[in-house]
């Protein structure tokens, strides 16, 4: 029987899964924003929405201070949880939440106290009667929710390493509903304007945060809730992690504003309409990017903590194969239906206006592919620890390159360069990212397109010796079982050890078909053997029922006269380490052998 070295089935299922989730999470996020801006025009009037619009900016300094927090702890609980080190990723959790709930706590006391002053920074006038007064009793009611948005987005970033995809689509979804109910419920029943809006949307944070702490503290299986513990190496880490993704909002910020001012240099009237209905379309697509790169930090973070090239290799293929396709088809179509497109987000009548929406549309599509790719390498980036790199690219990015091609864009294509220096920028990105791998490979090809892991070549020179096979029934486990004994000779391992890991793989595999298999469930399991210069390392992964070999061995060894298991007991009885995680609903069994 012939084994396949094919790319990892396990990984591209949970790669595409987790784009789903996190697109859809993508797409409700915006919602509230969308929602509360909808009903705060339409039913409370011109006025009432330039409050609203003068408090966006802190909203955004909230979300963007919030992600330095969940986006690093999931990282940096990744990469523990990869190790096996759970204890140490729960400890990292326990730090993100004491921290943020201090930080946030201080941050929201200073908007209320100050918020007054805060909304005059932001444009409230004393000419205008009533604004000040109204955007400070907004903004107090707002920041009632912070600490909630804080912790929330921590434990939500969690529920993805347990398992917990339908929650997380399911509990952004309820964040929405609550919202806008509490929204009607203000306009309908108690007649609270500006101030019942705001009131409302803290609210729906703090009732998901409420939820959230309930299940941390009844149901998760790897994370408990808890303010008790704080390391400050873990804060470190966690920070360190996060910034690159407060660098990003920020220049966000930075590039929106600078657009804004040299749009009102170009003699076409209705820019800014333009450009607002394309940014309403690329939501949406921002939304599939966004959840294709989240993939791939969440993903990369682990397979970076086990110190799988593999892994890690299959999982940029994955990602640049089917995010790169999905976005180079919604580009194609966004070309084609450009016209339809724009007048959904366009008075419809007004049919000039729309073929130039259209134009841009057609424009602003051709980044749509350099656009995904750049992303996944950046998250990747990301994901493996090289935060600074991270931190400078976003910069560059949003402000540096896409600023510069629009400038000199603008003066030779007029309205038209605005749109089209999305695609520069993106491509000097690639550009950027390939001038970095060339760095850390010391300007050596050796590795081919390995050196695009972003690894040392003293590291990259290890993917040849990581043996990789999948497994979905008793023959393949046999022939596997087979196959290592023999890889295990040709690599100089004595015949003993080499008969002693044999006989693991199969009874190990054979236990997880025999007694691990769901319902309905087309069974995976992932088998690796990883040849490292003083060490072996034995990698089983299968999305089969819970199920801790740990316990199995102990068992075993209870039972010292029974002949099952001969090769378990062996194997981790010699091992130096071994270790067990259960992340995505997938058993992770990690035995390390000295490589004598």
């Amino acid at each position: 029987m012939k084994i396949y070295h094919k790319p990892n089935d396990i990984l591209k299922k949970l790669f595409i899964q987790l784009v789903v989730v996190n697109s859809l999470v993508g797409l409700l996020q915006p919602c509230n924003q969308l929602i509360d801006s909808v009903l705060t025009g339409q039913m409370l009037g011109t006025y009432s929405l330039k409050v609203y619009a003068l408090i966006l900016p802190v909203g955004s300094l909230v979300m963007a201070l919030s992600f330095v927090f969940s986006i690093g702890t999931q990282i940096s609980v990744s990469n523990m949880i990869g190790k096996g080190k759970v204890s140490e990723a729960e400890e990292y959790f326990h730090t993100s939440l004491r921290a943020a709930t201090l930080f946030a706590c201080v941050f929201a006391a200073i908007v209320f106290i100050f918020s007054r002053q805060i909304v005059v920074f932001l444009g409230a006038s004393a000419s205008v009667e009533g604004q000040i007064s109204d955007s400070s009793d907004y903004l107090r009611a707002y920041a009632v929710g912070i600490p909630a948005i804080f912790l929330m987005n921590i434990m939500l970033s969690m529920l993805q390493l347990e398992g917990q995809k339908k929650l997380v689509v399911i509990l952004s979804l309820f964040l929405v509903i609550v919202n806008a109910t509490g929204d009607l419920m203000n306009l309908f029943v108690f007649s609270g304007g500006l101030l019942g809006m705001a009131m409302a949307t803290s609210i729906s944070y703090i009732t998901i945060f409420a939820g959230l702490v309930l299940y941390y503290l009844k149901f998760s299986r790897m994370f408990t809730f808890s303010l008790k513990n704080f390391n400050v190496d873990c804060l470190i880490g966690i920070v360190k992690n996060g910034l690159p993704s407060f660098a990003y909002y920020g220049s966000i910020v930075v590039r929106t504003a600078f657009f804004n001012r040299l749009a009102l240099t170009i003699p076409f009237t209705n820019i800014l309409a333009v450009m607002t209905v394309v940014n309403s379309f690329t939501t949406i697509v921002d939304a599939v990017i966004g959840g294709i790169g989240d993939t791939v930090l969440l993903l990369g973070g682990v397979l970076h903590g086990e110190k799988d090239l593999s892994g890690q290799k299959s999982l940029l293929q994955t990602a640049v194969l089917y995010g790169g396709s999905l976005l180079l088809l919604m580009s194609i179509l966004s070309g084609i239906f450009a016209v339809p497109i724009a007048g959904i987000f366009a008075y419809k009548d007004d049919r000039l206006f729309v073929q130039y929406c259209a134009r841009a549309i057609r424009l602003t599509s051709i980044c749509f592919l350099p656009d995904t790719v750049a992303c996944i390498f950046k998250k990747y980036i990301q994901s493996i620890g090289r935060a600074k790199y991270t931190a400078i690219t976003n910069v560059l990015c949003n402000v540096i390159y896409v600023g510069t091609a629009a400038y000199v864009l603008v003066n030779l294509l007029g309205s038209d360069g605005i749109f089209f220096s999305y695609t520069v920028c993106y491509v000097l990105m690639l550009f950027t990212h390939f001038l970095y791998a060339f760095y850390i490979a010391k300007g050596s090809f050796k590795s081919g397109v390995d050196i695009f892991l972003f690894q040392p070549q003293d590291r990259l020179k290890n993917i040849g010796r990581i043996h990789e096979y999948q497994i979905k029934n008793i023959d393949e486990c046999v022939e596997v079982s087979k196959e290592i004994y023999e890889i295990c000779l040709r690599e100089d391992i004595v015949k003993r050890k080499a008969l002693y890991m044999s006989l693991f793989t199969e009874e190990m595999v054979k236990n997880v078909l025999q007694h691990g298999v769901r319902k309905d469930n087309q069974v995976r399991i992932l088998l690796k053997i990883i040849l490292l210069e003083d060490d072996i390392i034995l990698n089983v992964k299968d999305n089969c029922i819970y199920f801790d070999p740990m316990n199995y061995y102990h068992i075993l060894q209870e039972n010292g006269n029974d002949k099952s298991g001969f090769g378990i007991r062996i194997v981790m009885g010699l091992a130096k380490e071994v270790t067990y995680t259960n992340s995505f609903n997938l058993n992770n069994l990690f035995v390390r052998l000295s490589n004598g």
